[in-house]
């Protein structure tokens, strides 16, 4: 497994919250750290963002309760370098969840992106930062696919509070090899596990925070940006009650 050293230097405490399948984690910053998450994870806006985010916010605005729709407009703001605007759609996203028809993987994804909007913004928001991936982990933890048995067991630990056993057990698979055989959202599901159970335990560092980026990165690449007909309103609040 990739070793997870802490970052040194003046710190300062912040209690994050917890998802599903998370426990409570006292998440301690440094000054360095702030600024690597945001070199990390903040993208420089681009000349033609305003192109990027135009059909995708007429599309929110069209069909405010449609989940998809905002999903799609917190994506695109955050790749354009304006991660206070995603924080706002995505926060949006978050409270509709699946009762708006929204997936496990889609509610993960939101969770995942709200995170690296939360790193790149230039307030302080590290702490929601750690609490939306501990949400996302949540959601991915109801998605295995065809995780081995030792992926399994990391989970049920991680669950039952035994986050530096998880660890082991994720040694135990082989290190990031392993990982990269994995299928589908088991492959975002053993980064993101790896990460919150090393916060968890030793404390957020740059690795985690590039394992976090790196969840992020996969469920995005499976996540569809097409901006459907106007008229499609199948995943309506509305049309869901």
């Amino acid at each position: 497994m990739v070793p997870l050293p802490r970052l040194f230097g003046k710190k300062s405490t912040i209690v994050a919250e917890t998802g599903p399948g998370a426990k409570p984690a006292a998440v301690v910053v440094t000054p360095d750290l702030l600024g690597a998450a945001r070199s990390l994870f903040r993208i420089p806006e681009p000349p033609d963002a305003d192109e990027a985010i135009s059909p995708c916010q007429e599309a929110a605005d069209a069909n405010p309760n449609l989940a998809r729709a905002l999903l799609r407009l917190g994506i695109v703001l955050y790749e354009s370098g304006r991660p206070d605007a995603a924080i706002q759609a995505l926060t949006k996203v978050t409270r509709f969840g699946k009762d708006a028809g929204l997936t496990n993987q889609h509610c993960a994804l939101a969770y995942a992106a709200l995170g690296c909007s939360s790193f790149a913004s230039d307030d302080n928001h590290f702490s929601e930062g750690v609490a939306a991936f501990q949400q996302a982990l949540g959601y991915l933890a109801s998605t295995v696919d065809f995780a081995p048995t030792t992926l399994k067991y990391a989970i049920s630990l991680h669950h039952n509070g035994s986050s530096d056993i998880a660890l082991e057990a994720l040694d135990g698979m082989g290190g990031r090899g392993s990982v990269d055989e994995l299928f589908g959202t088991d492959r975002p599901l053993a980064s993101c596990l790896l990460a919150c159970c090393t916060v968890e335990t030793s404390g957020p560092s740059v690795p985690v925070l590039e394992a976090l980026n790196e969840t992020y990165t996969l469920l995005r690449k499976d996540f569809s940006m097409a901006v459907p007909d106007r008229t499609m309103h199948v995943e309506s609040i509305h049309a869901s009650r």
